[in-house]
């Protein structure tokens, strides 16, 4: 997902039915095993996953713009928040 455009629609309900589904991605992979139990007994894996960028954007020059929802330190603290809440819960009820 992109942050400039999550952040700019404003929309909470978006935010957090997206964040639930990566967290039940993760969770259903997790529970596939990815990573783990292999032949080759390689090392653990385990499960990586980007967050969003909770950074107030104030310098155009920064080379990381596109990953900052928005310049609004409240509009930043609920996406992050809301984010955050669907990921962890990964059920609907995270709204």
């Amino acid at each position: 997902p992109e942050p400039n455009a999550l952040g700019a629609a404003f929309n909470k309900t978006l935010i957090s039915n997206i964040s639930v589904a990566i967290g039940l991605e993760l969770r259903a992979l997790w529970l596939e095993g990815m990573g783990e139990n292999h032949a080759s007994n390689l090392p653990h894996v385990g499960l990586d996953c980007w967050s969003p960028t909770v950074n107030i954007g104030r310098d155009p020059r920064w080379g990381r713009m596109y990953e900052a929802p928005s310049e609004d330190p409240y509009w930043n603290g609920v996406y992050g928040m809301m984010y955050t809440l669907g990921m962890q819960n990964g059920s609907k009820t995270s709204k």
